[in-house]
């Protein structure tokens, strides 16, 4: 399971590289995309979150951070 500081922490990534692109999390977003990531384990979201990092020039959905998960269908990497 995710942990909430992990996901806090890497979200934070997100906002800090896209929010000039339009990004913005807010508590309703967080409240999806946890929804969405919580039974990721740590490692699996913090690497996904360094993929679209290195990838995605606009801001990330949360299809470009699960195809971009450790051992999840990654055939677009």
């Amino acid at each position: 399971m995710l942990d909430t500081k992990i996901f806090i922490r890497e979200v934070e990534k997100i906002v800090l590289e896209y929010s000039d692109k339009g990004f913005e999390m807010t508590k309703e977003r967080a409240r999806l995309w946890y929804d969405n990531f919580k039974t990721m384990d740590d490692e699996s979201f913090t690497a996904a979150i360094s993929k679209v990092l290195k990838k995605c020039s606009f801001s990330p959905t949360i299809a470009d951070i699960t195809r971009n998960a450790v051992g999840l269908n990654n055939q677009s990497n």
